[in-house]
């Protein structure tokens, strides 16, 4: 059972990869024609996941504004904020790797993994919270918070005590992105109430079996790893 839950694991990731490959390869064609411009040539992919963070703190004042006044208008900027955020996470993956080419970024730095990690909780986490108020529901976006808790727990117990990083895989990208539109969708619902509905069916059933399959794969990834440092008695 599960060689062939490994097996699928693989053959999924795989089929995501050369989407992500030929995606990958679009975005740094133009990433290199834009950064001909002077002021563009300065941004670090580092600093998009960091303003990634900034969005989010944004958007967490913006509903407290909305919460205490009920205007529509903070909602609208969470929405602007919320886009801008989850489009620096399609970007920044790209830069890295030109900068990488490039001779400016470390490959061998984690530093950028674990930022544009944090990152994305930043924004993911809060935005559940959004959407248990303005939908009044909650075993979804709970889920989804219990599942990204799950993950951060794991990394912090594989990286701290066998001193081995656990980098995104391919349906962590998926989830992300379903998180997105679906949080966007959902604010949108403020203004066309259906759109609110397509929204939490993304959550519910691309983001939480996204994550589901995402834990499983790095559990699957860091298996042979553990066990040799477990058999060779290196384990810290």
């Amino acid at each position: 059972m599960f060689r062939r839950t490994n097996k699928a694991l693989g053959a999924g990731s795989e089929a995501m990869s050369k989407f992500d490959k030929a995606r990958d390869g679009w975005l740094m064609g133009v990433i290199r024609q834009v950064r001909k411009w002077p002021i563009i040539r300065h941004i670090r992919a580092d600093w998009l996941s960091v303003g990634r963070m900034i969005a989010a703190i944004i958007n967490i004042i913006l509903f407290a504004l909305f919460i205490r006044s009920g205007e529509e208008k903070f909602i609208s900027l969470i929405l602007v904020f919320t886009i801008a955020a989850y489009i620096s996470d399609l970007v920044d993956g790209s830069l890295a790797r030109v900068e990488i080419d490039e001779g400016i970024k470390d490959p061998d730095s984690n530093f950028g993994a674990l930022i544009d990690n944090i990152a994305d909780k930043a924004v993911c986490i809060p935005s559940m919270l959004f959407v248990m108020y303005l939908l009044k529901v909650y075993w979804v976006p709970f889920t989804i918070i219990a599942l990204e808790g799950v993950l951060a727990l794991l990394r912090i117990i594989i990286i701290r005590k066998y001193k081995l990083e656990i980098r995104a895989n391919r349906y962590g990208q998926m989830k992300n992105w379903a998180h997105g539109f679906g949080i966007c969708f959902i604010l949108l619902g403020t203004l066309f109430p259906k759109m609110a509905y397509v929204g939490y069916s993304m959550l519910a059933w691309v983001a939480i079996p996204g994550t589901i399959i995402s834990l499983l794969q790095h559990m699957w990834n860091v298996r042979p790893q553990i066990k040799e440092l477990n058999s060779s008695g290196l384990r810290n």
